[in-house]
């Protein structure tokens, strides 16, 4: 009896070892895609590889107060309070939310970034904290930007951020919270080589395209970065993280700083001895850099290196030569990578006849009637369009009476722009370049009156671009269609501009030249469906806008995160699935449930999705298909009734 009920056992157990070894197959699989989802490295997205490896903390020392640095830049952190732990790779540190953090202050500078550099975070952490927590952080210090930084909010989405001032960052949010106790992985992947014309921030999870966000950043470099933390906010005791960090690396690639503009150097060449002329200095930086200039006035006097200003900002200078003699005017400018060639303008200075002042008036002497004379001559002689001119008539004098008015006439029409007035000093804007004859008339108490005139010099300043084109049309149509656009800029110069389309299927247009802040019209169709990526600019015949982008969907839905479906031939029912991750297309399956999407091109659908329901994920068993291993449990319990059978009989 015994015996028997031994076989029995042992059928039994034989049924549920097979049992269990068909499910193996589904269950190893799931493994495998998580060991995938661990393994450590750069991820498809970024261009970044080890040999950009800028720090790498990997709290594997178990004891101490040290966090030390493998990259070979030993940046190493000082640790305040945080306890040593098991990790997710070794040892790891606790944080416990209240005053532990990892302090690498000494090198901020250099764990800062460029606005023009490629730069990456990466980060294993675990968590079920409610509070606000960051997770690592560089800034400024005073004034906390620039700011880059991976923060744990208290619902437990995960945030990241790049900020330069307060107008202009680029920040990304996750929408799934991770203060689940969970190991996750987080990536912080800033894009700012040149390659386009605004920086792009990009998040990843557990290796899981979260999103991204690209704008316009204002100029920044690693030097502005005085403060860097793990843990806590570097510039503040504050958002103290709770929980395990674990393997943190810093990755940065230096962007390519475009060469600098040689500087464009305006003003009078012709002079006399002891007379000060103002010259207006333009250069252009591509990348926006802040930018400092050096002036050789030639006569072994300089201005050393000023600044910084910004990229095409008018810089006036002024400066006076005390011999006489033909001199180079030269200018330079550097910005924090590169400096530029010599800018160079070749002036004469003359000797002023008698040693007396630069005469005004007509042939720029002083008038005179009687007792009473007019001199104009401490006023500006040279200006820029749209930025006021200083007149001062204070050197004019009357030996008997006592001078009561002054009024000027800066248009020489005759008709003076100002009434009579008891300052002798006052300021003119010209809207027009030029040279302009401006009068000045004086009376004294006698109602004498007198008059002098000068020549004042109006430049244009550096020509200002147009400003970002603003686009607007429908940005979801269909195929074979004419779809309509309007762009429109706005010059500071009233030049008229020409817009031009790069429609993202390789097709470009350009159009007439329209008067400042007129709408030009556009239209184009395409003929494939797909995300396309609208940019167009304005040119004002010398310089160029800045590009704006504009997405158009042309018979496509996007499945939430992981990818968008397409409807190749426009009938109504989308056949082609695009897996955002890894860029691939596979073939969509029609169901009455939805679309079978698959990811992998394994030919196995892994998600299904409806346009009203959203997304789910797939497995075969609810296609009704037949567990794996089913028929070979069939018949192992085949064989075990016919022992049991065999065994009645016996019986």
């Amino acid at each position: 009896m015994e015996n028997s009920k031994f076989k029995l056992g042992l059928i039994f157990s034989i049924i549920l070892l097979f049992f269990s070894a068909s499910l193996i197959p589904s269950i190893s699989g799931d493994t495998n895609n998580i060991d995938n989802l661990l393994t450590k490295g750069t991820p498809k997205s970024c261009s970044l590889n080890d040999d950009e490896s800028l720090a790498y903390w990997s709290f594997d020392e178990g004891s101490g107060t040290t966090a030390y640095d493998y990259s070979g830049h030993s940046f190493d952190g000082l640790i305040y309070g945080a306890d040593w732990t098991t990790g997710y790779l070794s040892y790891a540190l606790d944080f416990n939310g209240n005053s532990d953090y990892v302090s690498v202050d000494t090198y901020s500078e250099e764990l800062g970034f460029n606005k023009s550099d490629d730069y990456k975070i990466s980060v294993w952490i675990k968590s079920t904290s409610n509070d606000a927590g960051m997770i690592y952080q560089v800034s400024s210090d005073i004034y906390i930007l620039p700011i880059a930084y991976i923060r744990l909010n208290p619902d437990g989405t995960l945030e990241v951020k790049v900020q330069a001032t307060e107008e202009c960052g680029v920040e990304v949010h996750s929408t799934n919270t991770y203060n689940d106790g969970l190991w996750h992985y987080i990536e912080f992947i800033y894009h700012g080589c040149p390659d386009t014309s605004d920086p792009t921030l990009e998040l990843y999870i557990d290796q899981e395209f979260i999103g991204s966000d690209t704008d316009y950043l204002c100029p920044m470099i690693s030097q502005q970065f005085k403060r860097a933390k793990i843990g806590m906010k570097s510039y503040e005791s504050a958002e103290y993280f709770h929980g395990l960090i674990d393997e943190l690396k810093v990755y940065k690639k230096p962007g390519e700083n475009q060469p600098l503009g040689v500087p464009i150097i305006n003003g009078q060449t012709v002079g006399v001895v002891g007379e000060e002329y103002s010259y207006i200095f333009l250069t252009m930086d591509p990348d926006e850099d802040y930018i400092y200039y050096l002036v050789d006035w030639g006569d072994n006097t300089s201005t050393g290196w000023i600044g910084p200003y910004n990229s095409s900002e008018n810089v006036v200078l002024s400066h006076s030569w005390s011999i006489t003699d033909d001199y180079d005017i030269k200018a330079r400018v550097k910005d924090t990578f590169d400096i530029s060639d010599w800018g160079i303008l070749h002036i004469d200075i003359f000797s002023n006849p008698n040693g007396e002042e630069p005469p005004s008036g007509d042939d720029n002497g002083t008038s005179g009637n009687g007792s009473l004379k007019t001199d104009a001559s401490l006023s500006e002689k040279y200006g820029i369009v749209g930025v006021p001119i200083n007149f001062d008539g204070s050197k004019s004098s009357d030996l008997v009476g006592i001078i009561v008015g002054y009024r000027w006439d800066f248009t020489s029409d005759g008709i003076y722009e100002t009434d009579w007035l008891n300052n002798p000093k006052t300021t003119y804007t010209f809207n027009l370049e030029g040279t302009f004859k401006v009068t000045l008339q004086i009376k004294n108490n006698n109602d004498l009156t007198d008059i002098d005139q000068i020549n004042i010099t109006i430049l244009k300043g550096f020509n200002n671009p147009p400003t970002k084109p603003i686009i607007t049309g429908s940005n979801i149509e269909t195929q074979n269609k004419n779809i309509y656009f309007t762009a429109v800029s706005t010059d500071l110069d009233n030049d008229y501009l020409q817009y031009n389309f790069s429609w993202g299927d390789s097709q470009e247009t350009s159009s007439e030249f329209f008067a400042s802040g007129i709408a030009a019209p556009f239209s184009h169709s395409w003929s494939n469906a797909g995300v396309y990526t609208i940019t167009v600019y304005a040119f004002d015949n010398k310089t160029i806008s800045e590009t704006t982008s504009f997405v158009i969907l042309i018979d496509v839905c996007f499945v939430e995160k992981i990818g968008y479906l397409l409807d190749s031939d426009s009938d109504g029912i989308y056949d082609i699935f695009h897996f955002n991750y890894t860029g691939m297309e596979t073939i969509a399956k029609k169901t009455n449930d939805g679309y079978l999407l698959d990811t992998n091109g394994d030919g196995k659908s892994d998600y299904i999705y409806d346009l009203e329901s959203g997304l789910s994920s797939y497995t075969e068993e609810k296609n009704g298909e037949k567990t794996p291993g089913f028929e070979l449990i069939s018949v192992v319990c085949a064989i075990a009734l016919v022992l049991l059978w065999k065994k009645k009989r016996k019986l």
